[in-house]
């Protein structure tokens, strides 16, 4: 009787549940095996066994905050818009992402109804690896737009206008809103759809974030920027990450760790406050690309080495990190374990979203997403359901895409 082939990894490092072990992980069929059960119960053994020469194996990293990347602006809908995704997701796939959420910012109704149309007509299910859209916007506080444009901001009058602005939301898997500018009954039933809702470009106080929070959001983006700060007398979203939801989960904050948006005191402060941040990029759709002036999201932005502007103005427009460096940028104001860090980008959002099962972790009947890594956080192999992706010039692993 035959069995489908399975690969084995060894000689590495797992990381996986915030802890490095010397072990071995068998991958078949897209999937990582129990080993135990398929060499025991089943008596199969390995097809290939793979020397991983002492690297560290980790889940594939998740970033649930992309706007683009390469000049690809995932909020400017064409023809090509799935064909766009697919190319983002080859340039982070050098740098261990193995999923994604595509950030569509405030935008006007008829792109929200567009991206519908383009998913609904996939003749291929779903793309791989993306684990969702996010939608930011455009529920939230003029003051504290950001980047979004302030004309196309609004208040949700409820849930049918919301569904009227967005259209189907099946492909949807997290929505970022200020809480002063919806009902709760909006937070509530978009909850019971099973889109996560995240606060964010806020001025609210605690006790509305709280509110919003009992009512089924459970996250806050990118935390510090564009939001009412910090106050002893009244400590608003940032706040509200110390608080409990009703299952007594943590609240999870994102944080764009790439050292320009947030000191590392700060970032240090929030991770020893609360372990469950997450580390995202928000993802400039500039990118990859050479500094210059470029149109992004119907607004000039002038991109420079370590960061992209609104044209004119000192007003950050996501970044220009990727997600490496956002590690390595985390792990340093922490000073926290490679591990715990790598958990920011794996463990920490996969349970965010719900989806830990398979994603985010090493577990058996997981994905078999993974990232070959060295000690300062280089990624040397990327692969998606077992298949190699990206693969270091300089690597001198034996294995071929």
């Amino acid at each position: 009787m035959t069995h489908a082939r399975i690969t084995r990894y060894t000689n590495c490092l797992l990381c996986d549940r915030g802890q490095l072990t010397r072990d071995d992980i068998w991958v078949s069929e897209g999937k990582i095996l129990d080993r135990q059960g398929a060499f025991y119960t089943r008596k199969q053994a390995p097809d290939e066994t793979i020397d991983c020469q002492g690297l560290i194996l980790a889940p594939g990293f998740i970033d649930i905050q992309v706007n683009g990347a390469v000049g690809v602006d995932f909020s400017y809908v064409t023809e090509n818009f799935i064909s766009g995704i697919e190319q983002v997701r080859t340039h982070l796939q050098q740098f261990g992402v193995t999923s994604f959420c595509p950030t569509i910012i405030t935008s006007e109704s008829v792109t929200y109804w567009d991206i519908a149309t383009h998913i609904q007509e996939l003749p291929r299910g779903p793309i791989q690896g993306v684990i969702g859209f996010h939608y930011e916007g455009p529920f939230l506080n003029e003051k504290y737009h950001g980047a979004h444009r302030r004309q196309l901001l609004r208040a949700a009058t409820g849930t049918n206008h919301a569904k009227e602005l967005y259209g189907p939301l099946d492909h949807v898997s997290m929505v970022t809103l200020a809480p002063e500018c919806v009902p709760p009954s909006l937070i509530a039933d978009l909850a019971a759809l099973g889109i996560k809702v995240s606060l964010g470009h806020s001025g609210c106080t605690y006790r509305e974030g709280l509110e919003a929070v009992n009512h089924g959001a459970t996250c806050v983006t990118h935390l510090f920027s564009a939001m009412r700060g910090l106050h002893h007398r009244e400590p608003a979203l940032v706040g509200l990450t110390c608080a409990k939801t009703p299952s007594g989960a943590p609240v999870y904050y994102t944080m764009i760790t790439d050292g320009i948006h947030s000191h590392p005191q700060t970032i240090n402060l929030m991770y020893r406050a609360n372990p469950a941040m997450i580390v995202s990029t928000d993802g400039a759709s500039v990118s990859g690309l050479q500094g210059g002036v470029y149109w992004a999201n119907g607004q000039r932005v002038r991109l420079t080495e370590d960061r992209v502007l609104i044209e004119g103005t000192d007003t950050l427009a996501g970044s220009v990190a990727d997600l490496v460096t956002c590690l390595r940028v985390m792990q340093s104001a922490t000073g926290c374990s490679m591990a715990e860090a790598i958990a920011t980008v794996t463990r920490n959002p996969a349970t965010y979203l719900g989806i830990q099962g398979h994603k985010g972790t090493l577990a058996p009947g997981s994905d078999a997403d993974f990232v070959l890594l060295d000690e300062d956080f280089n990624v040397q192999a990327t692969f998606v359901g077992g298949q190699l992706k990206f693969l270091n010039q300089e690597s001198n692993l034996p294995v071929k895409p």
